[in-house]
């Protein structure tokens, strides 16, 4: 199953979150995913809400945890059971209010390491790898390459890369 586990912040300013943190079953490696940062997302109805979220695969139901901490110091604790039945489930909104004195941002040191950022893309049925990478090049002026097996992804590159993960198939 791919899924995505999230807490939206449906009123009020997300900037007061400091991260929400997802703990899940400890099969998964790492089993904690911290967000700092939202996702501001347009629902169906026209609503617009800022979204934390992390979006794993695994084949079997299970219970997370998840933390939210705001940038006061204040937290709040939600336990939320996965469920792939009917397209899973959500909870009923909760409210989360920050009561300490805001703490200004800090800046995040950034590893040594090499790291890369994955972005996902969703293409419509019938466009090419080699057409997104075409339309990359030509308008940004990046050089790209398409990497063929999944089990290669995370080797570094001096580029970006395409890779088809297989995970989602959109139909004709």
């Amino acid at each position: 199953h791919d899924w995505v586990l999230f807490v939206d912040v449906i009123q009020g300013d997300s900037s007061l979150i400091a991260n929400v943190q997802f703990n899940l079953h400890a099969t998964f490696k790492p089993q904690t995913f911290v967000c700092t940062s939202p996702v501001n997302i347009i629902l169906p109805d026209g609503s617009r809400v800022s979204r934390f979220k992390t979006r794993q695969q695994s084949y079997a139901s299970f219970t997370a945890n998840i933390r939210i901490a705001g940038r006061g110091g204040s937290t709040f604790n939600l336990v939320h059971t996965l469920s792939f039945e009917g397209g899973g489930q959500q909870q009923v909104p909760v409210r989360f209010t920050e009561n300490r004195p805001i703490q200004d941002l800090r800046m995040n040191k950034m590893p040594e390491d090499n790291y890369g950022v994955e972005l996902e893309l969703s293409t419509s049925w019938g466009v090419s790898r080699e057409q997104v990478v075409q339309t990359i090049q030509s308008k940004a002026g990046i050089d790209v390459t398409i990497i063929e097996n999944y089990s290669e992804a995370h080797i570094p590159v001096d580029c970006w890369k395409i890779v088809h993960d297989g995970s989602i198939t959109c139909s004709p």
